[in-house]
């Protein structure tokens, strides 16, 4: 069967440059986002095309030696992973736990170009990261973003996880301010997409315009075309179009896209037939692997994840699979556009095929999943709240602990929180027991107080009748003073008045010595603006007098120059005139020109008469004319010359 030229489910790369259509503006647009900041957000759906956008779009426009970029996904630790990545580029590897930023540093003294460190896929750190994995980055995102070593930082995030940022919002505020999102694509540029590609790839096009038009409008829903599932159709469209003619090169019709219309799932189609075609060459017992091995590639959230090969060997232990038919499953997987093995490590093609391999997961994985969900929050909580899981978690989880393979922390967790339930039901019993008995002691304690709040209540009663004859001898106390203060009042009135009339006058002896202040700094300001005039214009004019020599200058070459090509021209008809030309012309200005024009006429018509071979050429040029052996030229020809 014929390969067709579409990338499907790969990402597009520098190297296609030429295939990639349809995404110049939002490339211009992350271009100019790297000229404004060291910090970039790019996001958007899965299936937006943000791992081209970066990896071609963004590529192309720079050369090799104007920036340094670094492709960074998480896998197992994103620290360790950008180091390992670092590592490609130096020559002498850093370890593993090396700090990141003595890690760019070392890159940066190595290279001296700007550093572009892409963190493609970013929300895995969310995803499979720990709090404290999470931490450290942020940690140092602060740190390189505060650093001179001139490295731009690039997150790409599908927008889904957006929100998860906003913890770190207060540690790196400028985290938000340069974002771009990427949309899904419109039917117009879809159409570009295709009409472009079948030209690149020798496509013939019935009806071009049509033929266009019936594939966008199968694609685009609400007036949008997922990247993904264009390149998946047009690889679907591309095979059949073969099919039928069993020839190249292949046409697109209207009738073939008329025939290639069921595409209600076109992505879960391609999944299933590739599985298909994978099965067929399988034992019966051995076929359905193929799922349990795709199902370790995908999260409980139904989210691709990146695994070692180890790591996939260990978790398929317990499917009892055979090496050889894992070893053959995964390479005929990968050879059918469903995986990707890079570095040692495995993973699904495209986020988008994650959400269909979960599809087809039974519902006892799905259940399973669910739990392992619980736990994984759980733990995200412990983590970050120290809060510990609570009685409706650990009764949900507890069916099916024995079927789960959690590790020693996971287990531990759900120890701590049972332990910590136990203890919180022994509380409640024994508060029930203490609220009895406080009870009753609260009874006898209200008796005893009731009759204590008898024998206060009379006691206040008599406390006031003394306080309202205390009240009447201080009303009049307080007359009496009322009448002292109107006196002295009146009296501070009075002091007041004056001290206003001598601030008065203190005020108008400060503004008369403000105004002499003020006018005294102005006439200072004058006089250093006068002096700064007096340097400008001295300035201006020894700048006038340097670009007059200049031009004075400039001009004496050009006349040299003129009289030298002027004495070339006129040797061989007037050699006399022409060499007292040349003369002429380096008195003017000794330059190459003047001075080979000279020579050159020397040797062309005297160096056979008056050659001296002990003596240079220039030094028998010069003899010859002050010998006057040729004649001076005339007032009139020194006129018409203008010399």
């Amino acid at each position: 069967m014929v390969k067709s030229p579409f990338k499907v489910l790969d990402a597009y790369g520098r190297e296609d440059k030429d295939i990639f259509f349809g995404r110049d503006k939002e490339i211009q647009a992350l271009y100019s986002k790297t000229t404004e900041s060291n910090l970039i957000l790019l996001y958007g759906a899965s299936g937006t095309g943000k791992t081209s956008l970066i990896h071609c779009g963004l590529s192309s426009r720079f050369g090799e030696d104007e920036w340094l970029p670094l492709f960074v996904r998480r896998k197992d630790d994103i620290a360790s992973s950008t180091v390992e990545e670092i590592n490609k580029y130096l020559p002498r590897r850093l370890k593993g736990n090396t700090p990141l930023p003595l890690a760019i540093k070392a890159l940066h003294l190595a290279h001296f170009r700007p550093i572009y460190l892409i963190f493609d896929q970013f929300e895995e750190i969310f995803i499979s990261g720990t709090i404290e994995e999470q931490r450290h980055f942020f940690g140092f995102l602060e740190l390189m973003l505060q650093s001179e070593i001139k490295c731009k930082i690039i997150l790409v995030i599908r927008e889904e996880y957006l929100a998860y940022l906003s913890e770190y919002e207060e540690q790196v505020p400028s985290l938000f301010d340069h974002r771009l999102r990427i949309e899904r694509m419109r039917p117009h540029h879809a159409k570009e997409v295709i009409l472009r590609s079948a030209l690149a790839f020798g496509i013939q096009m019935v009806a071009p315009s049509q033929t266009a038009d019936m594939m966008t409008d199968l694609l685009s829903f609400d007036n949008e075309i997922e990247l993904t599932y264009l390149q998946v159709y047009l690889d679907r469209l591309y095979t059949e179009g073969y099919e039928r003619e069993k020839s190249l090169p292949v046409t697109f019709s209207p009738e073939l896209v008329a025939e290639v219309s069921d595409i209600d799932d076109v992505l879960g189609d391609f999944l299933e037939a590739q599985v298909q075609n994978v099965m067929r060459v399988l034992p019966h017992s051995e076929q359905e692997h193929i799922w349990d091995i795709l199902q370790q590639l995908i999260t409980e959230e139904g989210t691709r994840t990146s695994l070692s090969i180890q790591t996939l060997l260990q978790n398929l232990e317990k499917f009892q699979i055979s090496r050889p038919i894992i070893d053959f499953c995964i390479e005929e997987l990968r050879q059918a556009r469903l995986l990707h093995i890079l570095d040692g490590r495995i993973e699904l093609a495209h986020d988008s095929l994650a959400a269909k391999v979960y599809e087809k997961i039974s519902a006892e994985d799905r259940l399973r999943a669910m739990v392992l969900a619980v736990i994984k929050d759980g733990m995200t909580r412990y983590q970050r709240l120290g809060v510990l899981m609570d009685k409706k978690d650990l009764e949900y989880i507890a069916p099916h602990l024995e079927d789960l393979r959690l590790d020693k922390t996971e287990l531990a967790l759900i120890e701590r929180s049972r332990k910590r339930l136990r203890r919180l039901r022994n509380w409640q019993n024994a508060s029930v027991a203490s609220f009895i008995v406080v009870l009753l002691a609260l009874l006898g304690w209200a008796s005893v107080e009731r009759y204590k709040a008898v024998e206060r209540g009379l006691a206040l009663e008599k406390e006031k009748i003394d306080a309202q004859e205390k009240a009447k001898k201080q009303e009049e106390i307080s007359r009496r003073l009322d009448e002292y203060l109107g006196l002295f009042l009146a009296k501070e009135k009075e002091v007041e008045m004056r001290q206003k009339e001598v601030s008065s006058s203190l005020d108008s002896i400060k503004k008369i010595e403000t105004r002499l202040k003020n006018a005294l700094d102005s006439a200072e300001i004058m006089r250093r603006r006068a002096e700064r005039s007096n340097q400008e214009a001295l300035e201006a004019k020894q700048q006038a007098e340097v670009e007059k020599e200049r031009a004075t200058q400039l001009q004496r070459v050009s006349k040299a120059n003129e009289l030298a090509a002027r004495a070339l021209l006129e040797a061989e008809r007037k050699p006399f005139y022409a060499i007292r030309v040349a003369e002429a012309a380096y008195k003017l200005d000794a330059n190459t020109n003047t001075e080979n024009a000279l020579i050159n006429i020397f040797q062309q018509e005297y160096f056979s008469r008056y050659r001296d071979r002990k003596r240079p050429i220039a030094v028998q040029v010069r003899s010859f004319l002050q010998a006057n052996f040729a004649p001076q030229l005339t007032p009139q020809q020194r006129r018409e010359l203008g010399i």
